[in-house]
């Protein structure tokens, strides 16, 4: 529910909930459990986009360091990929565009890779590396990544 208020821009409401959501699981699944981290990724991407980006920072930055222990495991790789692209907006709140676009670069092609271009992880990607590239006027570099996407999906198929 919180992944949900917070993708609908509802940041305050999402906060209160992920809070909540993450200590309950902390408290019943453990610190390291998917669904635990992916609570903290959610608490981080609030506290971000509600006038907290360096707390958010701080959260995501634990997480993907949590996930990365979990990537050993195959079906955790997209979901580490997916906070780094959270920790990508972060930094981009931050207007820290030099180290967010590794990070969202890196992690659009694993979540695309793992999913699907037509997946709404791809398509979150896929925007976030958009408002970097509008931000810093390097839309063409996007144009770029997403050919090179769609040729490799239709190689693939």
């Amino acid at each position: 529910m919180a992944s949900t208020l917070v993708h609908l821009g509802k940041d305050a409401e999402a906060e209160r909930l992920a809070r909540e959501s993450f200590a309950w699981l902390r408290r019943h699944l453990g610190r390291t459990h998917p669904y635990t981290l992916d609570a903290l990724n959610v608490l981080g991407l609030a506290l971000a986009r509600n006038q907290n980006p360096k707390r958010g920072e701080l959260l995501l930055r634990r997480c993907a360091e949590h996930y990365r222990k979990l990537v050993l495991q195959p079906e955790y790789a997209w979901l580490a990929a997916d906070v780094s692209n959270t920790l990508g907006e972060c930094l981009m709140a931050q207007e820290r565009f030099e180290e967010a676009e590794p990070l969202l670069v890196d992690s659009f092609a694993v979540i695309r890779d793992a999913l699907g271009e037509y997946s709404l992880a791809t398509r979150v990607a896929a925007d976030r590396l958009l408002t970097l590239y509008t931000a810093t006027d390097k839309r063409g570099e996007l144009a770029e990544i997403l050919r090179v996407a769609g040729s490799e999906q239709r190689e693939q198929a």
